[in-house]
């Protein structure tokens, strides 16, 4: 996904998959700081499309390989999930297909491996 998504971030990162998810990441810690101080107490968000090319398993995908996926993704939203809890923002996720988080039960994973944060 690094070159189809370096349209998303400054053309300054394009190519460095490294600097444009601390960018985005970032850029979420400041929706988190930014809702605060407009008295948000609710922010909705995409929560990102790591995994969405194994939702049709053509040719089959190893095992272990959306947990192993689920696992990043707790890695990448936990730091992001503190910011907005630090803030007292609830992030919420549409859930849409093309997203990791895209029904009932992709959330109800994620929810296990951010350990059941509110």
């Amino acid at each position: 996904y690094n070159e189809l998504f370096d349209g998303f971030a400054p053309s300054a990162l394009k190519g460095n998959l490294k600097a444009k998810t601390e960018w985005a990441v970032n850029q979420l810690k400041l929706a988190a700081k930014a809702s605060q101080n407009l008295g948000i107490t609710a922010h909705a968000t995409f929560s990102g499309a790591l995994l969405w090319q194994t939702v049709y398993p053509w040719p089959q995908r190893p095992a272990g390989l959306v947990d192993a996926g689920f696992v990043e993704l707790a890695k990448r939203w936990l730091p992001i999930l503190d910011t907005f809890e630090e803030n007292g923002v609830d992030v919420c996720y549409e859930l849409h297909p093309g997203e990791d988080l895209h029904d009932g039960i992709t959330f109800e994973m994620f929810l296990e491996k951010v350990n059941k944060r509110p």
